[in-house]
């Protein structure tokens, strides 16, 4: 009984066509911060981007600007003129319903982005860094690799009967992600520390895989070593199993395959990583555990 981690272990850099179009420069009189972005995993170059977010905060973490883009082309082609010296610049990528965006402060800390339901059809993406502009007068270029804000979970039951469906909740879910605040190792982009229970529903497996659809989910909250999952198991009949599981956290980006055997399924169980395989680290299922709502 395994939980798997598709996991890339290096990160994949490519261009952003649908992003950002290529400005055109050459004018010696141009001059101003130009924004461009790549994608940070490869398997993102096909995705709609419907909407950008541009943040400008200066060293004090004040904001200078704010600007949303629904044209790829009109971002890319803009410069923003803004004396020398230190910036955070943030550029978020549809974050639009179900994404829910907070901005009540007037500090960069206070941008937080919200799941307002229980999962999301499309990804939404982010890039936070720190930019010096030694010359005004020259254009200064940064690039933004744009990165997945919600993790991907699938569970899989090997063997399981027919007719049988899953009802799945998550119990520590992040309730917001700060994509200007930094983590512990100097990173940006920080999950929320208060949990909520994440109600994903009943759903049929797949005939062939005996698989979920692919989840898009909030994160594991900040401070927990351990993701928390409540699985039913809804036979044809009507008859209900429930586990609670206990598995590795799920990070931001994260891919998660979690793959359990019907006949090993247990009402408490703990999931461990033990190797990597084909980009893929394996968790393996080492006994019961203490019941994780307690």
């Amino acid at each position: 009984m395994s939980m798997r981690i598709l996991k890339y272990m290096t990160m994949m850099v490519v261009a952003l066509p649908l992003l950002i179009a290529c400005r055109k420069t050459g004018h010696p009189e141009d001059f101003g911060l130009a924004v461009s972005a790549v994608w940070a995993d490869e398997a993102d170059a096909d995705e709609d981007v419907k909407l950008e977010r541009l943040w400008i905060f200066d060293s004090d973490g004040k904001p200078l600007m704010h600007s949303d883009w629904d044209d790829a082309r009109e971002l890319a082609n803009r410069l923003f003129p803004i004396p020398q010296g230190e910036y955070t610049v943030a550029l978020g990528v549809n974050i639009s319903s179900p994404f829910g965006l907070s901005e009540s402060g007037l500090s960069a800390r206070d941008i937080a982005v919200r799941l307002e339901d229980a999962m999301s059809p499309f990804h939404a993406f982010y890039c936070t860094r720190d930019v010096h502009v030694s010359d005004a007068s020259r254009v200064t270029t940064v690039e933004m690799q744009e990165r997945r804000i919600l993790s991907e979970f699938a569970l899989e039951i090997v063997g399981a009967p027919q007719g049988m469906s899953v009802d799945i909740s998550v119990m520590n879910a992040a309730d917001a992600f700060y994509p200007m605040q930094k983590t512990s190792d100097g990173q940006y982009g920080l999950v929320s520390d208060k949990s909520q229970e994440v109600h994903i529903g009943q759903m049929e497996l797949s005939s062939k895989e005996g698989r979920t659809p692919l989840l898009k989910i909030m994160p594991t909250v900040s401070g927990r070593e351990y993701s928390f999952f409540v699985i039913k198991l809804i036979l044809s009949g009507g008859e209900v199993m429930e586990s609670y599981i206990e598995a590795p956290r799920m990070e931001v980006s994260g891919k998660y395959l979690m793959s359990l055997k019907y006949d090993e399924i247990r009402s408490f169980m703990h999931l461990s990583a033990c190797s990597i395989k084909d980009w893929t680290e394996g968790w393996v299922y080492n006994g019961e555990i203490t019941d994780p709502t307690e």
